[in-house]
């Protein structure tokens, strides 16, 4: 089975979005029941994004730009009832490119948006 997943990516991938698309309470519970048990792993998680943010982050940054992002963000969630999430253009942390924290590149987009986006980058 190790060997198939390994010489099959996409059939993997595309075989676990559908289990995904047809279990989503049961994906969900698991994926709770999971961080309430690995608080530990998550909170590892959120200090090392954090910590990478920072080192991406130039000292001529705009932080006041940078925060209306989540400011607009947080304010169309609240009046849409939409989930949205500030994205990095260009991925903070990538095979292909590193991007750096400002404002140039941030964007705004729709939560399903930016978690089918990932960790990829589009060249234009």
């Amino acid at each position: 089975m190790r060997k198939w997943v390994k010489d099959n990516p996409r059939k993997c991938a595309a075989n676990n979005k559908k289990y995904r698309q047809a279990n989503q309470k049961k994906v969900a519970a698991y994926n709770r029941q999971w961080r309430q048990t690995n608080l530990g792993k998550c909170a590892a998680y959120a200090g090392a994004r954090l910590a990478r943010e920072l080192k991406a982050t130039p000292k001529w940054a705009n932080r006041m730009a940078m925060q209306k992002f989540y400011v607009i963000a947080n304010m169309l969630m609240r009046y849409t009832g939409i989930d949205f999430e500030v994205d990095h253009i260009v991925p903070l942390q990538s095979r292909v490119v590193c991007g750096l924290h400002t404002e140039a590149n941030l964007q705004i987009l729709v939560r399903t948006t930016n978690r089918r986006k990932s960790n990829s980058f589009q060249e234009v």
